[in-house]
C-alpha cells in the first residue's frame, strides 16, 4: 500500500502527527537490486527508492530541553493498520546526542508506512529526514545525513541508504565507491534514458515475517573473514603455498554479479531490449542471492518465498524465469523479486492471501513507483503546511498539568471541546476560563497575562526573570503582583512566587499545578 493511499485510508494518524509537529521531513523507504551486503566492503550498490515515507517531526515542549520519543507509530502491511514499536535504545541515545543542541525545546516524533527493521533503509530515510530540516546546501543535507547515518550504525557502516533517500528520480540509484572517492547517481545521469523509466518487467517485496538482524549477519562476516584466513594458513603450511584469497574473491564474484545486474538493468530501460536482458536481469538476482548461503543469511522462509516465486513462473511456463533474493543484509526482512511484465500478478498476489505469515509489502502494478527523494512536509515559522492541516488551524500546546505538555491542532470553533481549564489566545490576546470569557474586572490587562503566562509556560522550571517581562512589569514587582499574579490566582487558583529586589532583579515562578492550560496560536 503506497503513500497517498494510507494517508486516505488513515487520515487520523496522519491528523495526530502533523497536528503535533511544527515542522516535519518525510523520506522514501529504498530496496536493493544488488550489492547490499557488498557494499559494506567496498562493492558496487544499486538500490531504488518506493512509495512507503518515513515522516521526522519536531514537536514543541519546554525551552532548552529535548527528547526522542520512544514510541513510533508504523504501519504494518500484514495486519493492515498501524502499531506502536519502539526505537533501539542505542539509536535514540545516538540522536539525542546528535541532536539535543540544534533542537532544544522540541520532541523528536517517527511515523512510518512500514516496519522498522524490514531492511528497506529506515534509518538512511530517517537521517536524510533530519538533515533536510537541518537545512543548509545540497552538500551539507548530505553531509549531515551521511553523518548521522554512521553514527546510527554498528559494525560495519555504509551512507548509502540516507545518500539514495535524498536522490531526487524514478530510475535505479548506482552507488559506486573508489580508493579515492564515492559517488551516488540515478541511472539516467550515467545513461541517455527516457525522462521517465518504462518497466518491462513487475518487481516487489514480499515480508518473510522475521525482522532482520542485520548486526548479527555483519558479525557474522567478520568472523568467517577471521576463520577462512586461519583455513588459507593452515593449508599454506602444508602444501608451502596458497594462491588467492577466498573473501576476496568472494567478495570480487559479489561485486561482478553486481555490474552485471547494472548492466542488465540499462539494458532493459533502454527501451530496446531482448529476451537475453531479462533472463540477465533475473539471473544476477538469483545468482547474488545463492551466494549470500556462505554467509548464513537466508533462513527457511527466505528460502520458501524464494522457491515459490520460481514455482509460479515454471508452473506458468515462464521461458524467461524469475528473480528472486534478500533485499538487506539480515537473516529475514523482505525478498525482492521480479518476473516478466503482467504475466504472474494474480498466482503472486494469491501469496499475501494464502499465507498471513508472509505480506505483500510492495507490488510495482499496484503501487507505482518513488521518484521524490526528501520532502519537507511542514514548517510552521516558514509558512508550509502539511494537507493535513487546513484553514483557520490553531496550534494548541496543552499543559496536563505542570508535568505533561504536548501540542494538538483545533480550529477555534472547537476551542470549547478541548476540555481546557484555562486557555490563552495568543491571537486575540483573550482568556477562557472554564469556556467562559475573562473579563476586565476579572483581569485588568488580558495581553499583558497572555504573554506573561505563555512566556513562563514555555519557560525551564515555570520561572523568568524580570528581564523577561514586558516593559511595564519589568520594573516593579507590586504592579506584577497587584495586577498579574494575584488576580490570575483568584480566577484560577494558580500559585506564584515573586522573589528578589522591589524594582529590578526579580524573578516570577509559576508553582505546581493540575489544570489543563492551552495556549493557542494561529498557524493557517
Amino acid at each position: 500500500m503506497n503513500s497517498d493511499l494510507l494517508k486516505k485510508n488513515h487520515s487520523d494518524i496522519y491528523f495526530q502527527f502533523f497536528s503535533s509537529c511544527a515542522k516535519a521531513a518525510s523520506a522514501p523507504h529504498i530496496f536493493f537490486w544488488t550489492g547490499d551486503f557488498s557494499s559494506f566492503f567496498g562493492g558496487l550498490a544499486v538500490c531504488s527508492k518506493i512509495p512507503s515515507r518515513i515522516y521526522a517531526g519536531f514537536e514543541k515542549i519546554e525551552d532548552g530541553k529535548f527528547e526522542v520519543s520512544q514510541n513510533i507509530l508504523a504501519f504494518f502491511p500484514s495486519k493492515n493498520k498501524f502499531e506502536n514499536c519502539y526505537l533501539d535504545r542505542h539509536i535514540s541515545g545516538t540522536l539525542n546526542n546528535l541532536l539535543k543542541d540544534e533542537f532544544a525545546g522540541y520532541r523528536l516524533r517517527l511515523l512510518s508506512e512500514l516496519p522498522l527493521g524490514v531492511s528497506l533503509g529506515a534509518l538512511g530515510a530517517i537521517c536524510a529526514s533530519l538533515a533536510k530540516l537541518q537545512g543548509g546546501s545540497q552538500k551539507n543535507i548530505a553531509s549531515n545525513a551521511s553523518r548521522m547515518s554512521i553514527a546510527l550504525q554498528q559494525g560495519r557502516k555504509s551512507p548509502i541508504t540516507a545518500l539514495a533517500a535524498l536522490t531526487e528520480g524514478a530510475y535505479p540509484i548506482v552507488y559506486s565507491q573508489g580508493d579515492k572517492d564515492s559517488w551516488i547517481k540515478p541511472l539516467d545521469e550515467i545513461v541517455d534514458l527516457p525522462s521517465e523509466p518504462v518497466w518491462p518487467i513487475d518487481f516487489g517485496l514480499i515480508f518473510t515475517g522475521q525482522l532482520v538482524q542485520g548486526a548479527a549477519v555483519i558479525s557474522s562476516a567478520q568472523e568467517m573473514i577471521q576463520i577462512t584466513r586461519e583455513l588459507e594458513a593452515q593449508a599454506k603450511s602444508l602444501l608451502g603455498r596458497y594462491k588467492g584469497s577466498f573473501w576476496e574473491d568472494y567478495l570480487a564474484i559479489l561485486d561482478h554479479i553486481a555490474n552485471q545486474n547494472l548492466v542488465a538493468l540499462k539494458n532493459i530501460l533502454l527501451g530496446d531490449h531482448g529476451a537475453s536482458d531479462l533472463e540477465l536481469l533475473f539471473n544476477t538476482l538469483n545468482q547474488y542471492q545463492n551466494l549470500l548461503f556462505f554467509l548464513g543469511i537466508s533462513n527457511p522462509r527466505s528460502n520458501d518465498i524464494y522457491s515459490t516465486i520460481h514455482k509460479i513462473a515454471d508452473n506458468l511456463g515462464g521461458r524467461l524465469g524469475s528473480g528472486c533474493k534478500i533485499t538487506g543484509v539480515g537473516r529475514g526482512g523482505e525478498m525482492l523479486f521480479a518476473t516478466p511484465y503482467g504475466q504472474f500478478r494474480a498466482e503472486i498476489e494469491k501469496i499475501g492471501k494464502s499465507r498471513r505469515d508472509y505480506s505483500l509489502d510492495y507490488l510495482s502494478w499496484r503501487d507505482g513507483v518513488e521518484s521524490n527523494g526528501v520532502i519537507i512536509e511542514q514548517d510552521f515559522e516558514n509558512k508550509v503546511f502539511s494537507s493535513f492541516i487546513e484553514k483557520g488551524m490553531y496550534s494548541i500546546t496543552v499543559f496536563d498539568g505542570s508535568k505533561t505538555r504536548r501540542t494538538i491542532a483545533l480550529k477555534k470553533d472547537d476551542f470549547s471541546s478541548g476540555g481546557f481549564d484555562l486557555l490563552l489566545d495568543d491571537e486575540s490576546s483573550r482568556i477562557f476560563y472554564k469556556n467562559k470569557k475573562v473579563d476586565s474586572t476579572q483581569l485588568l490587562s488580558q495581553k499583558a497575562t497572555v504573554e506573561i503566562l505563555s512566556t513562563l509556560l514555555s519557560s525551564s522550571n515555570f520561572q523568568i526573570s524580570n528581564e523577561m517581562l514586558p516593559s511595564t512589569y519589568a520594573k516593579s514587582r507590586f504592579d506584577l503582583q497587584s495586577k498579574i499574579a494575584s488576580p490570575l490566582s483568584k480566577l484560577t487558583g494558580l500559585k506564584f512566587v515573586i522573589e528578589g529586589g522591589m524594582y529590578d532583579n526579580f524573578s516570577l515562578k509559576l508553582k505546581d499545578f493540575d489544570l489543563k492550560i492551552a495556549i493557542a496560536t494561529k498557524i493557517v
